[in-house]
């Protein structure tokens, strides 16, 4: 028969289980993306909380075109020591060096994504690169993606350059508190973009203090039904 597990071993066995509870910013500058401008759009913002360091980071992206083509779009996020490439120029490849005509984003980045690269959206999602979201490219495109993470000259990336894998976990690891700066540029002439928000979802590293709360109560609840079955 096995006995029974001692009280800090179940303790160290439930610490390890407790879930990391994300924390969303969210920020709308609702600010015109300058085209086409390679100094670009910056957009600056204060994050403030309770926890000491990133676990793991999704980031959300909402921009409308007036028109544009989400082939003109550059966009980083720079946080501490952190850097990612969020976007580089979307389907640009050898023989389209405009990339993606598509109109807008409202999507969210995150390093495990199942959709994979967002610089492939069209042929993940359609097995072409020639089909639109909407053939009257007035439909943004939606979903989960892993973010571009080639960090190439927007004048010479393409769908082969180099790419950081899983590029937000640069930010693991990172206190999340102070500035985080997402900046974005529209690099080909020919309508208007406006980054209306974005947002950080930052899930925490559990602090010990949070994880044994957690586990005390789970273990006061687990004595009181064994104590009512036993009763019953």
């Amino acid at each position: 028969m096995t006995p029974p597990l001692k009280l800090p071993t179940l303790l160290t066995l439930l610490v390890g289980s407790v879930p990391a509870f994300a924390q969303s910013f969210t920020f709308t500058p609702n600010a015109l993306i300058p085209d086409p401008l390679l100094s670009g759009l910056t957009d600056t913002r204060t994050v403030t909380t309770t926890t000491s360091a990133i676990l793991d980071l999704n980031v959300s992206l909402v921009i409308s075109g007036d028109p544009t083509a989400n082939g003109d779009y550059f966009a980083t996020l720079t946080h501490g020591s952190g850097f990612a490439v969020l976007l580089n120029r979307v389907g640009r490849r050898s023989g389209e060096s405009g990339g993606y005509a598509d109109n807008g984003f409202n999507v969210t980045l995150d390093d495990e994504a199942a959709n994979g690269d967002i610089h492939i959206y069209r042929l993940t999602a359609f097995g072409s690169h020639d089909t639109p979201v909407d053939v009257s490219y007035t439909t943004p495109v939606t979903g989960a993606w892993a973010p571009d993470g080639r960090n190439a000259s927007v004048s010479t990336v393409t769908d082969l350059s180099a790419r950081v894998d899983n590029p937000l976990s640069a930010f693991d690891g990172l206190d999340p508190n102070g500035a985080w700066t997402l900046f974005i540029a529209d690099v080909s002439a020919g309508g208007s973009g406006t980054l209306v928000s974005w947002s950080l979802e930052i899930t925490p590293v559990p602090e010990p203090a949070e994880s044994v709360a957690i586990v005390g109560a789970l273990l006061l609840g687990t004595s009181i039904v064994c104590r009512r079955l036993r009763s019953s």
